[in-house]
């Protein structure tokens, strides 16, 4: 039986790609009510039910590849030697190596005397070997064009430009998407470009004629482009034959582990180097999160048959956290390193903190295996995970690395709340669960959503249609983490009174534009549960994308039942109390349609707008994000800035 359960998954999978990360075989980033999960096994519902044969068919085929471990991250060590220390490599970072020296030169490189680095010294971490599978990334494709830089002293002086094609209010809606009368003749500044530091002086850029000079300050900077010279595509190839020889970028003539530490590297947003999945470190932490989640899911909903499912769980959970011999530390120093020389190259980055992101499904299983009982998840493996869960929550909370992951304004800090305020529930401190939520909603959630629905901090990247689906599987994790602890963030309100369903509405009237429209699909699956769906609209868009969504096993996930203090959840349990005449115990599967009724409406017309003297109603003016204050730039990834006034169009868009 399990057998055929498994093919049955595993053909599920090959019919979809879940998103455009290439986590094919990874649900979204999440969190299942516990109560709800416990109850379903003790009362099945014919809805859910192809979704569930789903889950118990991937407890399975998940483990199948198990138990995982990170200290096998094919011979490549972290800069501090130790191979239980996460390491991960940027992936929107590349070796910048068309290094050019005078004539006759014999070294591959030649430091000018502002530099800061020596290639040579012996700093770097050793080479590797096959490739591994690096889940969590996608690609993408920008043009770009350098400004070169003199040689300034701070990140914020080394600036490039990246330039998105075509970028403006235009480029990320259709044209017949009404937009507020000011808007209509603003567009980013300079095409959008995002500011862009880099590890060093770049080489003399070929797409602007000698002719042009810029006097835009740059941001944190003292200096402005037009204290550099430009020179045309020719002029430059003629200057650069004259005086120099150069080695391509990347070079052939490079071992990779020298390229990782003597080729300083740059920002292409959107662009991932498929060089980083020479590790397999994060691919580890994707597959050890979906076997645990499925394998303690299936062992709560499997009865009698479920001890295999609990011991899989246990032992994968044993292999990764607890075990001396394999478990990994507890923290993410070395997460998501830009390779290149210098110190830089040497420590992790705030953006490596969302390698960790499935912490949140770890811990939500780990919350079912203690409720559900059974042998194999022994007081000594609680123990142990709760030590390693503790230590982590002091590393979120006092490493620098993590502190500039929980002040990012756009998916970073969401995620980065997701793990905190998870860790905080399996540890028992419920409020501080809650504060750190409030803290995410009071703040980043503020100015994450126009009134529109648009999230201008993900739509402003490369690939938006995914990133704005990002961000809302770590917003709606947080509400989900909420209604865990009973509080509802689900009509919660951004400054423009936008909710997470105003993102979602949005979301689905883009034009994916080549990107992958089932990164939307749980999200609107999610809403329809939290919400209701009196109109239907949300069944229809499930079914639109993705017709087989009742098998899978979002589907059991997201039901008003899982959803206890969201309207509908509510309003399920009203009904059901109405209906039965005693306390709703919140294990009826109702489909979200069942619970609605005349009062139940969409997202108000009212959204984003407020009204003056006269009772007319007028939009929510523009302020620049809270982050912004005292700052020119704004970094949203490594190395990725964006100005108030880039973002200004899209927070200006109407609502569809």
């Amino acid at each position: 039986m399990r057998g055929n359960l498994c093919l049955q998954f595993v053909l599920l999978l090959l019919t979809s790609s879940e998103s455009g990360r290439g986590e094919a075989l990874s649900d979204p980033n999440d969190w299942i009510n516990v109560q709800y999960i416990v109850s379903q096994g003790r009362q099945p519902n014919t809805l859910t039910g192809s979704a569930r044969q789903s889950i118990l068919g991937g407890a399975t085929s998940t483990s199948s590849g198990g138990p995982w471990t990170i200290t096998k991250n094919n011979g490549i060590l972290p800069p501090s030697r130790d191979s239980h220390d996460y390491l991960s490599w940027a992936p929107y970072h590349w070796p910048d190596c068309n290094w050019c020296q005078p004539k006759g030169a014999t070294q591959i490189w030649v430091p000018s005397n502002n530099s800061q680095f020596d290639p040579t010294e012996p700093d770097y971490y050793d080479d590797g070997g096959d490739w591994g599978d690096y889940s969590n990334l996608g690609s993408g494709n920008i043009s770009e064009s350098h400004a070169a830089a003199s040689s300034p002293p701070s990140a914020r002086d080394r600036m490039v430009r990246i330039r998105r094609e075509k970028f403006s209010v235009d480029n990320i809606l259709d044209a017949s998407t009404p937009r507020r009368s000011q808007v209509q003749a603003i567009h980013a500044p300079s095409a959008g470009a995002l500011w862009i530091p880099t590890t060093t002086s770049a080489p003399i850029p070929s797409t602007v004629s000698p002719s042009t000079t810029r006097s835009t300050s740059l941001p944190g900077s003292q200096a402005t482009t037009s204290d550099h010279a430009f020179l045309s595509d020719d002029d430059a190839q003629e200057t650069i034959k004259a005086t120099r020889k150069c080695t391509p970028s990347p070079t052939t003539g490079l071992a990779p582990s020298a390229t990782w530490t003597t080729c300083p590297y740059v920002t292409r947003d959107g662009q991932v180097n498929p060089d980083v999945r020479t590790l397999t470190g994060s691919s580890s932490v994707t597959h050890m999160t979906q076997a645990v989640l499925y394998n303690a899911f299936a062992h709560a909903l499997a009865g009698a048959q479920s001890a295999s499912y609990q011991q899989e769980a246990a032992s994968v959970l044993d292999t990764f956290f607890i075990s001396p011999s394999t478990a990994m530390r507890p923290h993410m120093n070395f997460g998501q390193i830009v390779r290149g020389p210098g110190k830089k190259g040497q420590q992790g980055t705030f953006t490596g903190v969302l390698d960790m992101r499935g912490l949140v499904r770890v811990i939500n299983a780990v919350m079912v295996l203690r409720a559900t009982g059974g042998t194999a998840w022994t007081a000594q493996r609680e123990a142990g995970f709760k030590a390693w869960v503790t230590s982590y929550v002091s590393w979120l909370e006092q490493s620098p690395i993590a502190i500039k992951a929980a002040g990012s304004p756009n998916n970073h800090g969401t995620f980065f709340v997701n793990q905190l305020a998870a860790a905080k529930i399996l540890l028992g401190d419920k409020q501080g669960a809650i504060a750190a939520l409030q803290g995410y909603f009071g703040h980043q959630f503020l100015d994450q959503i126009a009134s529109s629905g648009e999230q201008p901090f993900e739509a402003v990247r490369t690939r938006p249609f995914h990133y704005r689906a990002f961000n809302l599987e770590a917003m709606i994790t947080n509400a989900k983490l909420g209604d865990e602890l009973g509080v509802d963030f689900w009509t919660a309100k951004s400054k423009y009174g936008a909710s997470i369903q105003t993102a979602v509405n949005y979301l689905m009237t883009v034009d994916p534009r080549g990107e992958d429209p089932l990164d939307a699909v749980p999200h609107v699956a999610a809403v329809a549960a939290a919400y209701g769906d009196p109109s239907g609209k949300y069944m229809a868009y499930l079914q639109r994308v993705q017709s087989t969504y009742r098998s899978r096993p979002y589907w059991f996930y997201d039901q008003p039942a899982a959803l206890p203090s969201s309207p509908a959840g509510r309003r399920l349990h009203v009904a059901a109390e109405e209906a039965s005449g005693t306390a709703f115990d919140g294990v009826l599967d109702f489909p979200a349609t069942a619970v609605n009724n005349s009062t139940t409406t969409g997202e108000p017309d009212s959204a984003g707008v407020s009204a003056d003297d006269e009772g007319r109603s007028i939009p929510i003016p523009f302020e620049c994000p809270a982050v912004f204050e005292g700052e020119e730039a704004v970094e949203i990834d490594d190395d990725l800035f964006v100005t108030c006034e880039e973002l200004r169009p899209l927070y200006e868009l109407l609502y569809p």
